[in-house]
């Protein structure tokens, strides 16, 4: 499922705002970042997806600090575990369950439009549009697309699997 930004469905309202609910224990995707940099330090991976594994967990810490909110996410939050049901109303399916702020609900939703084109452009006009439905500055979007784009790529490294040039 591709999403076509001239859609201007209101989808991202329900997905970011309607499904969280407040939780202050639990593992949190600071507790993910902090893993993955672990596992580069202690696994011989890429040098450079070592550093992009400290850069993104500074960059988590950075976004924890700003939005401090803490509610119960999805943690797997893309196209394909939003299902659309009969009567209209949509459906998130395959939680992980990890606690964080609301925004990093977006950075999987983002890395599957990121996926799903080779025009450059296109992720640049789902960032600002995400912006303008949800309420977040572009920049901490960006910021949430890379943190996430790094730990999936570890995850991968984990699983014995190539990484992603994205």
């Amino acid at each position: 499922m591709f999403f076509r930004v001239e859609q201007r469905v209101e989808l991202p309202y329900f997905c970011f705002r309607k499904i969280h609910v407040l939780q202050q224990e639990g593992e949190t995707y600071l507790d993910w970042l902090k893993k993955s940099c672990v596992f580069c330090d202690s696994h011989e991976v890429f040098h450079d997806l070592s550093l992009m594994a400290k850069q993104s967990l500074d960059i988590c810490a950075e976004l924890f600090e700003k939005y401090t909110e803490r509610v119960m996410l999805h943690g797997d939050l893309y196209h394909d575990n939003l299902l659309r049901r009969a009567n209209g109303c949509y459906t998130a399916i395959d939680p992980k369950g990890v606690i964080g702020p609301e925004i990093m609900d977006l950075a999987w939703f983002l890395r599957n439009e990121e996926d799903m084109s080779d025009d450059p452009a296109h992720i640049e006009k789902v960032i600002s549009w995400v912006s303008q439905a949800c309420g977040y500055p572009e920049v901490d979007l960006r910021k949430a697309l890379f943190m996430e784009a790094v730990l999936a790529n570890v995850w991968c490294v984990e699983d014995g699997m190539p990484v992603k040039d994205r």
